[in-house]
């Protein structure tokens, strides 16, 4: 009897999921009374409303036809929840290293498992190269369409997972990205496990539902949908670029970067140096600010004479930065920075005797301007740059020495592409022109940077005379043909990405719930 009865209950758990399976495929349902939004698509009531754009998802009708996509009855909700799949252990099936594969080929497994398109496949590839992606982190109680994994050496995947493991036992990184078809993906820092969010349904044309028609043998029901604030509507614009999750959240984004170089032309040659740091600490919205500080340093000799000078500005600065989508749904940030410094520069010629010191401020204002042009990440945007010296006071051993002003002015435009498949070797043009103060000398600039990894750039630069100035002559257009080279390194995001490393690897140390990996 106990035999007969466990398999009557198995045919029935099969019919059952069949016929929930056969639900879920339906794309149409028709309003039966009694029914309400809540009732019919569940938990997802608000995006079935919003899908068929009803005005009030509070009246449905009898004999409304409502538009499921791909969502699943009240009895189809019912059967899934028997199937599914608690993800109770993070890193207990882990991708990585899956049967000895690449990173790349298991992410081009995983995503055929999880049944993305070719043109989302492609789409994904662009977006990881470009490092399009938000940092976010998976949290305990969240549903997932699937999840893959590592099963015997080769990639597999469930269907329905729900993030089961303690909460505060593991803190769970991921990068997201959004495709433009919708779907969310995210990968797992801790496993490289894939994970297919809900996919976002799209907007499609849907009919006008029918004029209530008050049956003669039952009323209408228009029941009301559980008390819960109206979902906001569906954001169009995509996240800062240059943001990451806990950032927005308020967490403060520091940048550091320095940089030197070294020029020669055919009456001078020199060097300088330069370093700055600056912490977003105030954010709102796409608007993000803070203080930091900034100093620089120059030195150089004559190559017809023994001067040589040196000058050395220190002191700080504040920026404000915004990161927003354009009209042209184009990625787009400005960066505004203003700089106080205390300056000083000083010089002398041993053989004639000649010496100078002089003190004072110097103000400074840098601003730019980024857009991404498209998916391969390629970016063109302006730069300008001006410095100012007032309150400056010399002491010379010649008696009629000028106070120098050491201001200048200079804007350029750049475009930036990249130079390797994977997007970690890239290249920037850059070209302008600047204004010397203390020789009245206009100039033309153009500069070649290789860029690696985002963090560090060099390349050569030339600087050419648009004429020369009086205080310039009597040298000549060639005298004055300036050629050098630099290195720069951004330290920012790489001390945020090996912070977020080395949280990650601390998350081996931190006890999980002891189950078996999914199977």
């Amino acid at each position: 009897m106990k035999k007969l009865m466990t398999a009557t209950l198995m045919v029935v758990m099969v019919l059952c999921t069949f016929f929930g399976m056969a639900n879920a495929q339906a794309e149409v349902y028709t309003v039966k009374a009694g029914d309400t939004l809540s009732k019919i698509a569940g938990k997802n009531w608000k995006v079935i409303c919003k899908l068929n754009r009803l005005a009030n998802c509070s009246k449905i009708f009898v004999g409304q036809q409502i538009n499921l996509g791909t969502r699943i009855s009240v009895k189809a909700v019912k059967v899934a929840k028997l199937t599914e799949f608690r993800w109770t252990r993070v890193g207990g099936a882990p991708l990585t290293n899956c049967g000895g594969k690449s990173e790349s080929s298991l992410s081009e497994e995983a995503w055929v498992k999880l049944g993305l398109m070719d043109s989302e496949k492609e789409e994904l590839r662009v977006m990881m190269m470009s490092k399009s992606h938000q940092n976010t982190f998976l949290q305990p109680g969240e549903h997932y369409q699937a999840v893959s994994f590592c099963k015997n050496g080769q990639v597999s995947f469930k269907q329905s997972v729900v993030t089961a493991w303690p909460k505060g036992s593991v803190v769970v990184q991921a990068r997201t990205y959004v495709l433009t078809t919708g779907r969310k993906l995210h990968w797992v820092r801790n496993c490289g496990n894939w994970v297919l969010d809900n996919p976002v349904p799209m907007s499609i044309p849907v009919s006008q539902p029918p004029q209530p028609i008050v049956p003669q043998e039952e009323e209408i029901v228009q029941p009301s949908p559980p008390a819960v604030e109206p979902e906001p509507e569906p954001e169009t614009s995509l996240s800062p670029f240059h943001m990451t999750e806990e950032e927005q959240s308020g967490k403060p984004r520091c940048e550091a970067q320095a940089g030197a170089g070294v020029y020669a032309n055919q009456v001078y040659q020199g060097k300088w140096l330069y370093g700055e740091t600056i912490c977003y600490v105030w954010q709102n919205g796409e608007w993000q600010a803070g203080p930091g500080l900034y100093a620089m340093y120059g030195a150089g000799h004559s190559l017809t004479s023994a001067y040589h000078g040196q000058e050395l500005g220190v002191g700080f600065q504040v920026g404000v930065q915004k990161n927003w989508v354009n009209d042209r749904n184009r990625r787009t940030t400005v960066d505004l920075k203003l700089r106080l410094l205390s300056d000083k520069s000083w010089g002398e010629n041993p053989e004639s005797g000649y010496s100078f010191t002089q003190k004072g401020k110097k103000l400074g204002v840098y601003a730019g301007y980024t857009e991404r042009l498209n998916k391969e990440g390629d970016l063109a945007g302006l730069v300008g740059e001006y410095w100012k010296s007032f309150g400056q006071t010399v002491h010379s051993t010649w008696a009629g020495q000028p106070v120098q002003d050491r201001g200048s002015v200079g804007i350029s435009g750049f475009y930036e592409t990249k130079l390797s498949d994977d997007n970690k070797w890239r290249q920037r043009i850059i070209g302008g022109v600047v204004h010397t103060n203390w020789d009245q000398q206009n100039w033309l600039r153009g500069t070649y940077e290789v860029r690696y990894d985002d963090w560090l750039m060099f390349g050569p630069q030339i600087t050419l005379p648009i004429g020369v100035s009086d205080l310039n002559q009597p040298l000549t257009h060639s005298d004055l043909t300036t050629v050098g080279a630099f290195v720069r390194v951004e330290l920012g995001g790489k001390v945020r990405e090996a912070d977020a490393d080395n949280r990650g690897a601390q998350l081996e140390f931190i006890p999980a719930e002891a189950t078996d990996p999914p199977k």
